[in-house]
């Protein structure tokens, strides 16, 4: 059965999308994405802890807090949660909108690290060229227009995508009896535009690297130095470039394998997911690694009368040994 062939009975869709991912598999995925949310949660309120105004580094890290925060929740959950919240009622347009906001959280995730890399390469690279004034000085502005431009990207989705909500089981049953011309060219689109900004991502960061690593061995005699130099001074852009190069890419690659074989091979999405998956986790762990002042617990501080207990414990051992001298 092709990918995006019209289902002619509802039951048929049913059980071809339960073909797909059972009931285990989606208990197993709402976990894996509960967990990432409430570590993104905790990394967006560290964050109000810190001294402002941000460094750009914070900035952009806040960002992609943010992002992976929409991401998770709205994204993840887009097929499941409507559906308990409104369980009698037609959600087709609250569908459209966990659709739209879905499609651009995914492409922002892939947009915002190539424009990071851009204004590290200029800001550090060639900080007095205009370019580099102009990035330092309208970052965040830049940044909401961004995301601006992917929400218009990705609006065509809604307009295209379950033309009538058949089922409540799940905003997943849009798909249903939707014109297949149209869900094809939405899908193909949409398609086209994340590995067109995947590939612009990579090509960016990797290009940055290069950059950056030859600025540093100006000032640097050995290739050791160099690393050890550049890690320390870009650990978020290599974090970020690794993460897209090894976690988001495979992505690209398995899923058009998936769509073309004639006979879709489950264990190839199920990679391409895993690795698309574990993109999203891993952005907090990797910011509470890399960043020591969002480790907000390295600040807490023993309650007093624990502090008292282990003065008074202090001060009677002292007296212990200066009776037996």
């Amino acid at each position: 059965m092709d990918a995006y062939e019209v289902m002619e009975d509802e039951d048929d869709f049913a059980e071809f999308y339960s073909s797909v991912c059972s009931k285990t598999c989606l208990a197993v995925l709402e976990v894996f994405c509960t967990v990432s949310t409430v570590l993104n949660v905790v990394v967006f309120l560290a964050f109000f802890k810190r001294k402002k105004p941000l460094s750009s580094r914070e900035v952009f890290m806040f960002v992609l807090i943010v992002n992976d925060v929409l991401r998770t929740t709205v994204g993840a959950y887009r097929n499941w949660w409507p559906v308990w919240v409104f369980p009698y009622t037609d959600n087709v347009w609250l569908c459209r909108i966990h659709f739209l906001l879905s499609e651009t959280c995914a492409m922002c995730s892939l947009l915002f690290p190539a424009f990071y890399a851009i204004y590290e390469c200029c800001t550090r690279g060639f900080p007095t060229s205009p370019l580099a004034a102009f990035l330092s000085q309208h970052r965040s502005s830049l940044l909401v227009d961004l995301s601006i431009l992917m929400i218009g990207l990705c609006s065509p989705v809604i307009f295209v995508v379950g033309e009538t909500h058949f089922s409540h089981y799940s905003c997943v049953f849009m798909y249903y009896n939707t014109e297949e011309t149209g869900f094809a060219t939405a899908y193909a689109i949409s398609y086209r535009v994340r590995l067109a900004l995947k590939t612009f991502s990579l090509i960016s960061m990797w290009m940055a690297t290069v950059v950056l690593l030859v600025k540093v061995s100006e000032i640097t005699p050995t290739s050791r130095t160099r690393l050890r130099h550049l890690w320390a001074e870009q650990k978020l852009l290599i974090s970020l470039l690794m993460k897209l190069t090894f976690l988001a890419s495979p992505y690209g690659v398995f899923i058009p394998l998936l769509w073309q074989s004639s006979v879709p091979t489950l264990l190839v999405g199920e990679i391409a997911g895993l690795a698309l998956m574990l993109d999203t986790m891993t952005n907090a762990p990797l910011f509470l690694w890399i960043t020591e002042e969002l480790r907000f617990w390295t600040a807490w501080t023993l309650p007093e009368f624990l502090k008292t207990c282990r003065q008074r414990k202090s001060c009677q051992e002292l007296e212990g040994e200066q009776d037996s001298v």
